[in-house]
């Protein structure tokens, strides 16, 4: 099968592979070299405890093990790290379960299995992973060329009006960091170290606002009051940039969204901030939808 990938964030790189393995020669599209969209987040954390509940993401375990396996896979093409591997601190968090990747921290909560991914490193390792795989810098221009075209928005307006999708803008603030411990903390927000040294990510906002611009001031609005209960006060840190964007949610669901709208298209959407545990599992689940037309 000769398929087409439209977009190569989380979403389309995870279809892309499950694609791969499966035989099937893919072309890669996106109007921006891989890993490098403006207003991209840095750092992005995996772990099965997502929301201000922290109730056990569906299928967790499955995509929590796929995702890593994808982690391993551009490491090895890389020959370097792309993520820290330990664990994430949960602030002010009483789990309503037992687990065995939940331990005490002083006062708090480690998830052990939690893991900081660098989104540009592991994005770009991901397709050097896929030696067979073509990438071109520009829109998919005919879509007769190809048997099946995947278009995998995970952020962004979408062309169609599809039921069930919301859009939500988030915006984190890159910081010099002055900690001392390189691991990422969750609160009413969240703290994250980046690759480059110094330097952290403070997030994410979460409007209902339909614009993909960074807003500093709209940013630092948001986040101080929810920042400032676990960490010290916004106004301490030296702010390096604002960057912010559009993301594409399933609305009442925190699912993905696999969906075909035509003999030869199939869209997978809706990630919205869980597109890193769920995109090497449902990009698997969009790859099978694309086979299935055989």
């Amino acid at each position: 099968m000769y398929c087409a990938v439209v977009g190569c964030g989380l979403a389309g790189l995870g279809a892309a592979h499950a694609l791969v393995k499966r035989g099937a020669k893919v072309v890669l599209f996106d109007l921006f070299p891989i890993g490098e969209k403006p207003g991209g987040v840095e750092a992005a954390l995996l772990h099965p405890y997502p929301g201000k509940k922290g109730i056990r993401s569906r299928y967790a375990h499955d995509a929590l093990n796929k995702s890593l396996a994808l982690i391993n896979l551009a490491e090895a093409a890389l020959g370097r790290k792309v993520a820290l591997r330990n664990g994430i601190i949960r602030k002010g968090w009483v789990p309503n379960e037992s687990a065995h990747d939940l331990e005490p921290f002083e006062q708090d909560v480690l998830i052990t299995s939690g893991v900081t991914v660098f989104l540009r490193a592991y994005l770009k390792g991901l397709f050097a992973a896929m030696p067979t795989c073509e990438f071109v810098q520009g829109k998919l221009e005919n879509e007769d060329d190809f048997d099946q075209v995947l278009y995998a928005l995970g952020s962004g307006f979408i062309p169609w009006n599809l039921s069930g999708v919301e859009y939500v803008k988030g915006q984190v603030l890159i910081v010099k960091e002055h900690r001392k411990e390189m691991r990422s903390i969750i609160g009413s927000g969240h703290i994250s170290p980046l690759e480059e040294p110094g330097l952290a990510q403070i997030g994410a906002t979460y409007e209902h606002i339909q614009d993909d611009q960074p807003n500093l001031e709209e940013a630092k609005k948001y986040l101080a009051p929810r920042i400032n209960t676990f960490l010290p006060a916004l106004d301490s840190w030296e702010i390096v940039d604002c960057r912010s964007c559009l993301r594409v949610c399933h609305q009442g669901s925190y699912l993905p969204i696999i969906k075909r709208i035509s003999p030869q298209k199939v869209i997978f959407t809706g990630l919205g901030s869980r597109g890193l545990l769920y995109h090497a599992l449902y990009g698997e689940y969009a790859a099978q939808e694309l086979l299935a037309s055989l």
